[in-house]
C-alpha cells in the first residue's frame, strides 16, 4: 500500500488533504500542576529510581570515586540536582537551607544533609560535558521509551529560541589608563537590558533579509568585538575573563562563554547591552515536551546551532522527524538545504532575501511564490503529493523531486519531471507546501513560544529577571538545567501518560488533528485570485497560452496571505 494518501484537488492547483501522517495533539501531556505528585521533588525521584532501567545509568555515570582520597558521602549526586532543579529554587544556597532536614537527601541515597559548599562543589563538578551527556542519555532513554507506547513522538518537531543573560557585568578595565583617559570617556559598567528589550532585538534580527545576515557562525559584530585568545594574549590581558571591545575602550566580564550584543537605539554611551545567551529548544508538536537543547553564546547564529540541534533530536528519538517548524530565525537557505538532505520537511514563514523583496518577486520559471513546481513545457503548476511522485534521491543521492504538470496543453506535460531541491531550496523539499501538514504546522508556532514560558516558570531555566534567574553564571551551568529538565519532563510525561510499568494514567484527553484546511484554503484562493494557477513564463509565451510574459498579480495591500 502506498504511504501517500489520495489527493483531493480543487482549482488553484494543489491538494487539501495532506502527504503523510496528519499533525495531531495530546492535550494536557504536560499539565504537570493537575497532578500535586508530579511537583514534588521526594515523589518525582522516588518514582525515578524505581524505574531503574532510567536511574542507574544515570547514577553509575555520574557517580566520580578517586582513588586515594576521602571517600566521598553516599548517594546520588544527580538525583539531588533533578530534586533542586525541580524545585524552581535558583540559589543553591536556599535549596540547601530549606532542604536541610527533608526526606529529599535520603531518598537521594544520603544519610544527612553535607554542608553547603560540599553540595555546590559537586554540582559544578555535574557541569562537566560528561556529566550533561549523563542526563541527556537518560532524558533519551525516556523519551524513546515514549516512542514505543506513542510512535507520533518526535514526529513533527517545533524550534525556538530564548533570550538569557547571565549574572556578570561588563566592567571598564583599559590595561593603559593614562591612553584611555586620553581618548573618549568611557562607562565604567554596561548596563545590561530588560527581557523584553532583549527580545525586540532578536525579532529585529529575524525581520532583516536574508543578505544582510552573517555567513560565519556569529552575528554581524555591531560595535562590540569579543576579543579571541590570541589578541588577549598580544595585548597582555588576564586570560581568566572574557574580554570585549567597544569603540576604544576594553571591558571585561567573568563569564568566560556568554556573549555580548548592543542593543538598539540610544546613544553609545547610553546604550543597553545583552551579555547572555540564546536557548534553543526543539519541542514536540505530539505531547509538547522538550525533546532536546542547544544553549550559544548571545552572538552566535540561531541557523549555526540548527543542525546539531536536531542531531540530539535524532540521538534521542531514535529517529529524524519528519518535520521541523520554526520561525523566520530559520526561514535561510542552508537551514532549509540542510533539512533537505536529511529528509525532513521546513515549515518556515517566509523570509525576505534583500531588502524590498516581496513574495511575488518569487514567481519564476522552477517555482512559484507558493513553493510549487512549474511545468517546463507550458509553465503551468505542477502536482507534488499524488502517489508516486514528491521527495526523493536519485542513483547519485542527490535530493530531487518529482512532479506532473496538473494542466497538460501539451503531450509532454503528460510526462512525470523532475528538478533538483537544491535549484530552489526553500520551495523544492521533502514536504510540499500546498498540503493539511504544512499549513497545520504553521498554525501551532505559539506552541513553542510557550514551552519557554513553562521552562522557566517550572525550572528557573534560561530567564531574565534578576530575580528569577539562576545565581550560578556561566553557559555550562545553564546546559546542565537545561538537560537534567529534560529528565524530569519526559519522566512526569510518561507518568501522567501511564507510559511506564504499574503506573495508571492521568491524563484522560485523547490526540486530536490539527487541520490547515482553513488556511490552504485561503492560499488556493488567493492562487486564483492572483492568476498563480494559470501558465505564465517564456514556455506559456511559446505556446501562446499568453499574449506576452506577464507577472502574475500581486496581492493588493491587506490581501497578504499568512504562508
Amino acid at each position: 500500500m502506498s504511504s501517500q494518501p489520495e489527493t483531493d484537488r480543487r482549482p488553484g492547483g494543489g491538494p487539501r488533504r495532506p502527504a503523510g501522517h496528519p499533525v495531531e495533539v495530546l492535550d494536557g501531556a504536560c499539565r504537570f500542576s493537575d497532578d500535586p505528585q508530579l511537583t514534588d521533588p521526594i515523589w518525582v525521584i522516588r518514582e525515578l529510581r524505581r524505574h531503574r532501567a532510567f536511574s542507574q545509568p544515570l547514577i553509575d555515570a555520574t557517580t566520580v570515586s578517586v582513588w586515594g582520597k576521602q571517600q566521598r558521602a553516599a548517594g546520588s549526586w544527580a538525583l539531588l540536582y533533578l530534586g533542586y532543579v525541580l524545585s524552581g529554587q535558583t540559589s543553591m544556597r536556599r535549596f540547601h537551607d530549606l532542604h536541610a532536614s527533608s526526606p529529599l537527601w535520603r531518598e537521594c541515597g544520603f544519610d544527612e544533609a553535607p554542608s553547603y559548599w560540599t553540595m555546590r562543589n559537586r554540582f559544578e563538578e555535574l557541569e562537566a560535558d560528561g556529566m550533561v551527556e549523563a542526563f541527556e542519555d537518560c532524558a533519551g532513554a525516556l523519551i524513546r521509551h515514549a516512542k514505543t507506547r506513542e510512535p507520533g513522538v518526535g514526529r513533527y518537531v517545533d524550534v525556538d529560541g530564548t533570550a538569557f543573560q547571565v549574572n556578570s557585568q561588563l566592567v571598564h578595565a583599559c590595561p593603559d589608563r593614562r591612553a584611555c583617559l586620553a581618548r573618549s570617556r568611557a562607562a565604567k559598567f554596561l548596563r545590561g537590558g530588560g527581557g523584553d528589550e532583549v527580545n525586540a532585538h532578536r525579532h529585529a534580527l529575524q525581520a532583516k533579509p536574508a543578505d544582510e545576515m552573517s555567513d560565519g557562525d556569529r552575528l554581524p559584530a555591531d560595535v562590540v568585538g569579543r576579543l579571541d585568545g590570541q589578541q588577549v594574549a598580544d595585548l597582555g590581558l588576564d586570560d581568566r575573563y572574557a574580554w570585549f571591545r567597544l569603540g576604544d575602550h576594553l571591558y571585561r566580564s567573568r563569564d568566560t562563554s556568554a556573549g555580548c550584543r548592543m542593543l538598539g537605539g540610544g546613544t553609545r554611551r547610553r546604550k543597553r547591552f545583552w551579555h547572555g545567551g540564546t536557548a534553543l529548544a526543539a519541542t514536540d508538536r505530539l505531547t509538547g515536551g522538550r525533546l532536546a537543547h542547544q544553549i550559544i553564546a548571545a552572538d552566535v547564529n540561531e541557523h549555526a546551532a540548527y543542525p546539531e540541534l536536531i542531531e540530539g533530536v535524532q540521538r534521542a528519538t531514535g529517529h529524524w522527524p519528519a518535520a521541523v517548524g520554526g520561525d523566520r530565525a530559520l526561514s535561510l537557505d542552508p537551514v532549509y538545504l540542510w533539512n533537505t538532505q536529511q529528509a525532513i520537511g521546513s515549515a518556515f514563514p517566509f523570509r525576505k532575501r534583500s531588502a524590498g523583496d516581496k513574495r511575488e518577486d518569487h514567481d519564476g520559471e522552477i517555482t512559484d511564490r507558493h513553493g510549487v513546481p512549474r511545468c517546463k513545457h507550458c509553465g503551468g503548476p505542477g502536482d507534488v503529493a499524488s502517489p508516486g511522485l514528491g521527495f526523493y534521491r536519485d542513483g547519485r543521492g542527490v535530493p530531487r523531486v518529482r512532479f506532473r504538470c496538473m494542466l497538460v496543453h501539451v503531450d509532454r506535460c503528460r510526462a512525470v519531471q523532475s528538478r533538483k531541491c537544491s535549484d530552489a531550496p526553500r520551495d523544492l523539499q521533502p514536504l510540499p507546501r500546498l498540503t493539511d501538514t504544512y499549513m497545520a504546522l504553521r498554525e501551532g508556532g505559539l506552541a513553542a513560544e510557550r514551552t519557554h514560558h513553562h521552562a522557566r516558570d517550572r525550572y528557573a531555566l534560561a530567564g531574565n529577571d534578576p530575580h528569577f534567574r539562576p545565581r550560578r553564571t556561566g553557559l555550562p551551568a545553564v546546559r546542565l538545567r537545561a538537560a537534567a529538565s529534560l529528565v524530569l519532563e519526559w519522566l512526569r510525561i510518561c507518568l501522567r501518560q501511564g507510559w511506564l510499568t504499574s503506573t495508571a494514567r492521568r491524563n484522560t484527553n485523547s490526540k486530536r488533528r490539527v487541520s490547515g484546511a482553513h488556511r490552504l484554503a485561503r492560499v488556493l484562493d488567493a492562487r486564483i485570485r492572483h492568476r498563480v494557477d494559470r501558465p505564465y513564463g517564456p514556455a506559456a509565451v511559446r505556446l501562446g497560452l499568453v499574449d506576452d510574459d506577464p507577472p502574475p498579480d500581486a496581492p493588493p495591500d491587506g490581501d497578504e496571505i499568512p504562508f
